[in-house]
């Protein structure tokens, strides 16, 4: 019978220790599908030159796995202001760090709206200025400002320097959001474990990658459309159907014709496939000395695991072993209630599951509508929206495996060595437009900010807003084109760092 798509669901879990296959631990974990996505799972080879009288080609050996997958999602945010989206172990692992605001901040008295010669500042009480990380946004909570987002570019003790200009000064007493913020870091970017179920219930298979990074995001921002984001994603290592053997499941008990009692402890590990479980079983078994000789194997037809002996006694000791609270019985669906005795061959009573042990929930929060959005290019006196058809992000972060001779796969991990962040837009030519050329031209370092979500009278509501935010950057392509038309400007910038900048921040406010 043919396996529906759309029953599909996806879990992502942050790795405590890189490469190491991780479960769901909480329905919360799951993310929703959406077409377009893929799974695959790829293996590096490398060939033999030896000639054994034949012009065809010897046997390729593997020599590693090279697993990867690609997650388009609708980018939103949780819904729920300080609450980092389903998905953020995404950006996480793309740029390293998080920072999570738990108590909303005012401003005190002094703020100002900056002139052509400064930029805007906030000041908010003391010693909270150093909550303040270089690239967070703050959503300005006033009526006169319209909400407006902002990022912080500097902080001086509790003043913080604002990215691009405001309106009006903000009075004191001014609530200013709580940001989810992810930003770059120089080293430690987590790795994810990456589970793709075939349905919540009744699921036909189960497909995981371990030591997951994101290696590229690319955000989209089409007018009168979704806000999209498509992950890049490349693992170490892949499993279809895994078996984890924990410490409460890891004993097997068992006679032989001798009769001698036999207990194994498997080790604890997630198996790729039943079938190296299975493997895993029988050689352990034949290895404790047993005068009998056993096979096990796993059925792809009826899903169980089934026990031979050649002797003329054979017993799989469920209940009456010495480890039968750690039993392995009931992960290979025996009913260890009582003993499996009186033949020489045993199979599991059940098939084993591939349901997800959790039942998936998801953010409460409806999907971005590109209208109302506010694209700013240029100094921090220029903060008038830019007039566009769509907006686009691209960040990648490619990752290097580290050879391990002594790792089963050959890779004991993966880490993340470089980054690049770029954008592009379709702006509608305005007469007299020569400013963003002139930047082009010149090589002007240049700051751009987007920011999307839900409005409501005019102002930003929280808990479901984006904002993305370079604060250097250099303008690489300006050509001016015709769009169906109508004249338009094909911008690209590329963001850099500078010795007290990163280059690239991510905010849900």
């Amino acid at each position: 019978m043919a396996l529906i798509t759309k029953s599909s669901v996806v879990a992502f879990k942050k790795e405590t220790t890189v490469s190491e296959l991780i479960n769901p631990a909480s329905g919360a974990e799951f993310v929703p599908m959406r077409s377009g996505g893929s799974i695959t799972a790829a293996v590096e080879t490398i060939g033999s030159d030896e000639m054994i009288n034949s012009l065809g080609a010897s046997k390729e050996f593997v020599v590693k796995e090279v697993p990867t997958a690609s997650f388009p999602k609708y980018l939103k945010h949780s819904g729920v202001e300080g609450q980092e989206p389903e998905y953020g172990v995404l950006i996480e692992s793309a740029l390293g760090s998080k920072d999570i605001q738990g108590t909303e901040r005012n401003t005190v008295g002094g703020s100002t709206a900056g002139t052509a010669a400064a930029r805007a500042t906030l000041v908010v009480d003391s010693g909270e200025g150093a909550e303040y990380l270089t690239g967070k946004a703050v959503m300005i909570k006033d009526a006169t400002n319209g909400y407006s987002i902002r990022n912080v570019k500097s902080v001086a003790t509790d003043t913080l320097s604002l990215n691009f200009n405001l309106s009006n000064a903000p009075a004191s007493g001014i609530n200013l959001g709580k940001a989810v913020q992810y930003y770059p870091a120089k080293s430690g970017h987590p790795s994810y474990s990456m589970h793709v179920y075939q349905a919540s219930v009744a699921s036909a298979y189960h497909q995981a990658i371990a030591g997951c990074r994101t290696t590229a995001m690319n955000l989209s921002f089409p007018a009168n459309n979704y806000a999209e984001i498509n992950f890049d994603i490349a693992g170490t290592d892949f499993y279809l159907n895994p078996m984890v053997v924990a410490s409460t499941d890891s004993y097997l008990d068992f006679s032989d014709t001798a009769p001698t009692t036999y207990a194994i402890q498997l080790d604890l590990k997630s198996y790729k496939t039943p079938h190296e479980l299975a493997r895993a079983i029988e050689a352990k078994m034949n290895g404790v000395g047993s005068v009998d000789s056993y096979t096990v194997a796993f059925d792809n037809t009826t899903g169980k695991f089934t026990f031979t002996s050649d002797g003329t006694t054979f017993q799989l000791l469920w209940n009456s072993g010495a480890n039968t609270a750690n039993t392995v019985g009931d992960l290979l669906g025996f009913t260890v209630a009582a003993d499996d005795t009186g033949a020489l061959t045993y199979t599991s009573d059940n098939a084993i599951s591939y349901d997800p042990a959790y039942t998936p929930s998801y953010d409460n929060s409806d999907n971005l509508v590109i209208k109302g959005s506010e694209l700013v290019i240029g100094s921090f006196n220029e903060f008038s929206c830019r007039s566009a058809t769509q907006a686009s992000f691209s960040i990648g972060t490619p990752k290097v495996d580290i050879n391990d001779l002594c790792d089963e796969n050959g890779v004991s991990e993966s880490v993340t060595l470089d980054r690049t962040a770029t954008f592009s837009t379709t702006l509608i030519l305005a007469k007299h437009e020569a400013g963003l050329f002139d930047k082009f031209i010149n090589n002007t370092t240049t700051e751009l900010m987007f920011n999307c979500g839900v409005k409501s009278g005019g102002n930003w509501v929280a808990g479901k807003c984006f904002n993305i935010y370079f604060p250097n950057a250099s303008l690489t392509s300006h050509v001016i084109a015709d769009n169906e038309g109508y004249q338009v400007i094909n911008l690209e910038a590329t963001a850099f760092v500078t010795s007290s900048s990163e280059e690239v921040f991510l905010n849900f406010l």
